[in-house]
């Protein structure tokens, strides 16, 4: 078998092999779907429609359009096979991690990072707000450098609460004056349960 020959043999398996990958840009995204479905065009004007694209278990997300590249790949090299392995947007990616660390972020400037000292930092965009939608527990204590606004009341069931000086636990209320424990030592109107005369 001269070489020419072999060459036209394996010419079809070549071509599978060659097209089994590809790169491409997301041109839109159909996010309503049970698989999320992208419009892609790929290298040499090959446009492709509703290619499934595969995300991993627990992470959903809808890329931009403005720059989202994908890694496309191609079952048996089959160009009607195509699906949407990776897709990533240099834009919007958070750059100067340190080694191990991870970041989940958007195009719209919030992110989480999981640090390299072992915390956490959360951060939404500037002048947005970070909303907790159910009840909220603490193990540890928290530190807080501005103020904290409440729309409803604060409890606490076994502790105290205290306002500089002001302990809520030892502090006397004579039903129109608070007149605080300072030091550990009460008001001078401790015990009264009426108004002063």
């Amino acid at each position: 078998m001269n070489l020419a020959t072999f060459n036209r043999l394996i010419k079809p398996l070549r071509d599978r092999v060659l097209t089994m990958f590809s790169r491409g840009l997301v041109e839109s995204s159909d996010d309503t779907t049970a698989m999320q479905l992208l419009k892609i065009s790929m290298l040499d004007d090959e446009l492709k429609e509703e290619v499934e694209h595969l995300h991993p278990y627990g992470l959903s997300f809808n890329c931009p359009t403005d720059g989202s590249e994908v890694v496309v790949g191609c079952v048996s090299g089959d160009r009607d096979s195509a699906l949407a392995v990776v897709v990533g947007n240099s834009k919007y990616r958070i750059k100067e991690l340190k080694s191990g660390e991870v970041c989940l972020y958007s195009q719209h400037g919030q992110t989480i990072l999981l640090k390299e000292d072992g915390s956490i930092e959360l951060t939404p965009k500037d002048g947005k707000d970070f909303v907790v939608n159910s009840k909220t527990k603490f193990k540890k204590d928290i530190d807080v450098t501005g103020k904290i606004t409440a729309s409803s009341d604060i409890a606490s069931t076994s502790g105290d609460v205290k306002a500089g000086s002001i302990t809520m636990k030892l502090h006397v209320h004579d039903g129109s004056l608070i007149i605080p424990t300072v030091g550990g030592v009460p008001g001078t109107n401790a015990g009264l349960t009426k108004p002063a005369q």
